[in-house]
This record gives structure tokens, C-alpha cells and sequence, in this order.
């Protein structure tokens, strides 16, 4: 007999949640759409996993063992043994809503140039109890790479992209693959929560929080290393896709990363970006630069005002009037910032101009169900 090939592959790597894994398991299978296969990987349990799992019977459940190699590995054993077009993955001790499988399968239906689809999320505690609804937790490249993501839970992707991006690694693994992912690709983000995320005290990102930490400023890492210079037109373009509607911002949008680098630890590729900056600059956008010059000339220990002067000699743009005057107001805010933390001047403009050109793709689960063919995705 011919074997199904499901639409979607959903990953469960448990390992001591037996807690929460039969709520897991219940709502991943009471979904509204039946086109989906339940892979759970037992990654060396021994809190009774292992034998709960041994008495399940749905046909859409494949159950692998294996020992403790840690979620990187346990997802990545699921990815190799998935049969669905579309894949995702889900923890032992968070839960699905039930139409968790559809909206996320009809989005990246509904919008073929995106690789993956992500949702907002319920927020809920130790015993199930929800706080909350996130709804900004937008992928953005920018954030990704300097340790801010926003949360992610409740998404899809094409199982193709890996043949590309490779597998999960380390411990900071969902963050790592979403900045991949977002180096590259386009998302489209779903409107309505698709699934609830448990905060509590046995999450690895707490009980494994020094091999986080170490995994996450790894990233910022690898993605300099990928991109030397983050001012580049194209790196620009990824990190800001605002720039699309107005280039005339690229050196707003140097200064703000800038700052963004140092802010995640790396003051002076942060102040190299600075110095691109006041060598292109006009001289009506020389303001913000010129602030985070200072305090990033603090933080990797080099004199503001010779730094200025000697980037705004080669500014092309600038008369020489000009930059002696701003060279003026970085001597006027050496001396009014002295005893500010250098944390206060270094300002990320989230409500911007730029930030407010940026129009992410969404997709309505609600309108498209109503009346799917006629339910585009909107954004770019």
C-alpha cells in the first residue's frame, strides 16, 4: 500500500516535559484540517516520556527514540525522517491552537514568494493561565543579528529552504535559522495567534541560559563575518526594507545599526559603520550620527572630536563651513554629555520615518476563510 505524503511535517522533540506533553500531543492532532503528520522525537527522556509515548496509536504519530542530544539534534531528527512539503516544530510544553495547521498552510499557499509564515502568540504561565497576546514579534533582520528577537512561536516554513540553509545548530537555534532565513528570504505574517507559548522556570532558554547567551552573541558574529561591511547597499536593504521606498535614509539607516551593534557588544564595528556614515552624509542628517559618534567613540575608546573631523574631511558632500560646525557640536556634546550614560545616548529610533516605510506581508486567516479567493496577501 502506497504510503500518504502529508501537506505538513510537525516536530516534537520532548525531553522531561512529560508534564505538559499530552497537551502538546492532544492539540496538535485536534486540528481542523487532517492533511498533517505528528513526528515527536524522545530525546532521552527519563521521566516517563518514553513509555507514554510507546501507547500511542493515532496513525498520523511517528515516535522516534534516541539519547540526549539536545533540541538542535532532536529537531533535526524529525526534519530527516518528515514527509511533508511544509514543516514546523513544536515544544513538549507549549500547545497548538486548532487551527494552527491551516492558517499557516494557507498563507504560504496564498503567498508563494515567502519561505516562511509566522503568527502572533498567546503568552500563557506555569499552569496554562494566559497573560497576554504578543503581536509585534515581527522577524527583522536587524534585530535578529544583535540579540533582540522578539519572540517566535507559532510559524511554518517550505522543509526546501534547508537544503539551503542547512540544519538547527547550537542552543540558540530557532534565532540563528530566522536570521538565515531572513538574510535571504521573505515572510508573511499571520494576523491571528496560532498557537501559546508557557513561560516557566524549566524552559532551557533558563536552565540552559550561559550556553544561550554564548549561542546568541554568535550570531552577530557570523553575520559580520558574512557581511564585513553591513552599510553595503544590499546588506543595508536586508536589514531596512524601508530603504526600498526611501534610499535617501541609507545614512539614517548606518547610524541606527550602529548603534544596535555596540548596544549587543561590538562598539567599534559599530563605530566603523558610524565613520561610513559621516563620510556620506548631508549635512541636515548629521544630528543623530553625530550623538551616537560620541558615545560610541566612548565605548571603544577613541577621542570624538579627531574621529569627526577626520571622517568629515573626507565627506564630499559637506562644505568645509559645515563641518567645522559639526565638528563644533561634537566638542559642545563631549562636554554636555559628560556624566550621561553612554546607554542614553545611544538611541534606536524604533518610531522613525524609516521604521514607519517598512509594510510586512499579512495574511488574514479570518477574511481568507470567509472567502479565500479573494484574500491576497497584503504588504511588501
Amino acid at each position: 500500500m502506497k504510503t500518504r505524503t502529508p501537506k505538513a511535517s510537525l516536530i516534537l522533540p520532548a525531553y522531561n516535559h512529560l508534564r505538559y506533553l499530552p497537551l502538546a500531543v492532544e492539540t496538535a492532532l485536534k486540528q481542523t484540517v487532517d492533511d498533517f503528520e505528528l513526528v515527536i522525537v524522545n530525546d532521552g527522556s527519563t521521566d516517563g516520556t518514553r513509555e507514554w509515548l510507546d501507547a500511542l496509536s493515532d496513525p498520523r504519530v511517528r515516535v522516534l527514540h534516541q539519547d540526549n542530544r539536545g533540541p538542535a539534534e532532536a529537531i533535526n531528527a524529525g526534519i530527516r525522517a518528515s514527509r511533508g512539503e511544509y514543516l514546523t516544530w513544536i515544544s513538549a510544553d507549549n500547545y497548538c491552537a486548532p487551527y494552527f495547521v491551516e492558517a499557516l498552510v494557507a498563507a504560504l499557499d496564498a503567498d508563494l514568494s515567502s519561505v516562511i509564515a509566522y503568527s502572533p502568540f498567546y503568552m500563557i504561565d506555569a499552569d496554562g493561565r494566559v497573560a497576554g497576546i504578543r503581536f509585534d514579534n515581527l522577524l527583522l533582520l536587524r534585530e535578529l543579528v544583535t540579540n533582540r528577537p522578539r519572540g517566535m512561536a507559532g510559524f511554518m516554513y517550505r522543509k526546501s529552504m534547508h537544503d539551503r540553509l542547512g540544519m538547527y545548530e547550537g542552543w540558540a537555534l530557532d534565532t540563528l535559522m530566522w536570521s538565515r532565513v531572513m538574510e535571504e528570504f521573505s515572510a508573511v505574517f499571520v494576523l491571528e495567534p496560532t498557537y501559546y507559548y508557557r513561560f516557566h522556570e524549566e524552559r532551557a532558554t533558563v536552565t540552559q541560559a550561559p550556553k544561550v547567551t554564548e549561542a546568541v552573541a554568535k550570531i552577530t558574529t557570523g553575520f559580520l563575518a558574512r557581511h564585513p561591511d553591513p552599510g553595503a547597499t544590499e546588506t543595508l536593504a536586508r536589514l531596512y526594507p524601508g530603504l526600498a521606498k526611501a534610499p535617501q535614509l541609507s545614512g539614517y539607516a548606518r547610524a541606527d545599526f550602529a548603534c544596535m551593534l555596540a548596544q549587543c557588544g561590538y562598539p567599534r564595528e559599530g563605530l566603523e559603520l558610524i565613520g561610513a556614515t559621516l563620510r556620506t552624509a548631508a549635512a541636515d542628517d548629521l544630528l543623530r550620527p553625530l550623538i551616537n559618534a560620541v558615545a560610541l567613540c566612548r565605548l571603544a575608546g577613541a577621542a570624538p572630536v579627531a574621529f569627526v573631523a577626520e571622517a568629515l574631511s573626507e565627506n564630499a558632500n559637506l562644505p568645509a563651513a559645515s563641518a567645522q560646525a559639526a565638528v563644533d557640536v561634537v566638542d559642545a556634546l563631549v562636554v554636555m554629555n559628560d556624566g550621561v550614560r553612554t546607554a542614553d545616548m545611544l538611541r534606536i529610533e524604533h518610531g522613525s520615518m524609516l521604521i514607519a516605510l517598512e509594510r510586512p506581508k499579512v495574511f488574514s486567516f479570518t477574511a481568507w476563510k470567509h472567502d479565500p479567493a479573494r484574500v491576497p496577501v497584503r504588504g511588501s
